[in-house]
């Protein structure tokens, strides 16, 4: 409350309640931005968690400067001069600027409806064409534009038929690698050679997933996060991304024709560059020597970096794979691609 009474061009809220749960979310949001100084692209996905709610309080880009002067208010309210002198205030005022261009960002996004132009645009797309046609016309388009990207197509598929005949390990261990279904998914097969509809399948996950990120946002970096993982799992490199999402909005401009605008574009563009952002910051933590050996299936790459391993943390690494907040077991992992060997040099290590 202390916050809005400073903050006069905010909207206030009538109830009194409404304002202490608006000064606690502002402060939580505080509290948690701080701490993710640095891990900037942490503290841009939180930023977007609450931009939505901050949007519906009422909270515009243009409030944000008011905002700022009034959380720094506060701070010379409640602190001594010697905790809040020249010096914190330019500290903070410079903290500030930077949450106020992300979350100003994200406000105006929400103030614009660009959300809605992603969910309107793709309904027209579902309207004129089908599942086969869709998976066509982006596979061509991918080609086109990154054909480099092949390589990983037919690593995939053979993995596919092992990863079949390790069913049983699979269930056995999937309290260990929860991260790892059973099976690939849709999703999983993001870069996998499959029939066109399978592709046209996979568009439709991909968009859905897209859309959860304009209403679900917390949902949607968790579910994201997961998926992440599993594509570390499969070798995908960060750099795919860029074409990936390139191929997708060039191919619904395709699609819709005349209708397609460039307000369409950079609607688009959005919400794909948020999810992309996320997804190429976790599989550029996944990059490790050790991962890298998993991916390979590489006996010889293994033991070159489990030997970097400092000993008194040797043991601990085996175990699991800290991909920021998610942890893989590289044994599981091992057993899931059928490579007896690595699972045995892992288990050899840690006895």
């Amino acid at each position: 409350r202390a916050l809005l009474l400073h903050a006069e061009h905010v909207q206030q809220p009538e109830e009194d309640h409404s304002a202490d749960c608006l000064g606690l979310e502002l402060w939580t949001f505080v509290v948690a931005t701080i701490d993710l100084l640095y891990v900037p692209q942490r503290q841009r996905e939180l930023i977007f968690k609450h931009a939505s709610s901050f949007f519906l309080r009422g909270m515009r880009s243009e409030h944000l400067e008011q905002v700022g002067k009034a959380i720094g208010a506060v701070f010379r309210h409640l602190l001594p001069f010697h905790l809040y002198g020249d010096l914190q205030k330019a500290a903070w005022d410079w903290f500030w600027n930077i949450i106020s261009m992300t979350l100003g960002h994200e406000l105006d996004v929400l103030e614009q409806n660009i959300n809605q132009r992603v969910v309107d645009s793709w309904a027209l797309i579902t309207e004129r064409t089908d599942i086969d046609t869709l998976g066509k016309k982006f596979w061509q388009r991918l080609n086109e534009i990154a054909p480099d990207q092949t390589h990983i197509f037919r690593y995939h598929h053979e993995m596919h038929a092992r990863m079949h005949s390790l069913q049983a390990v699979s269930c056995a261990s999937h309290h260990i690698f929860a991260c790892l279904p059973p099976r690939p998914s849709f999703t999983t097969t993001l870069l996998c050679r499959r029939p066109l509809k399978m592709w046209g399948h996979l568009l439709h996950h991909i968009v859905n997933m897209l859309i959860m990120s304009t209403s679900q946002t917390e949902t949607f970096f968790d579910e994201l996060f997961q998926l992440t993982v599993r594509h570390i799992r499969y070798g995908v490199k960060s750099h795919y991304m860029p074409p990936f999402g390139k191929a997708l909005i060039e191919t619904f401009e395709e699609i819709a024709g005349e209708e397609w605008t460039e307000e369409t574009t950079v609607a688009w563009q959005e919400v794909w560059n948020r999810a992309a952002d996320s997804m190429m910051r976790g599989l550029n933590f996944g990059a490790s020597p050790l991962v890298h050996a998993l991916v390979d299936g590489s006996i010889g790459q293994l033991r070159l970096a489990v030997s970097e391993f400092p000993r008194e943390s040797r043991a601990l690494k085996l175990c699991q794979i800290d991909v920021e907040s998610t942890k893989v077991s590289p044994i599981v992992w091992a057993l899931h691609d059928g490579n007896v060997e690595l699972a045995a040099f892992i288990i050899k290590d840690l006895l």
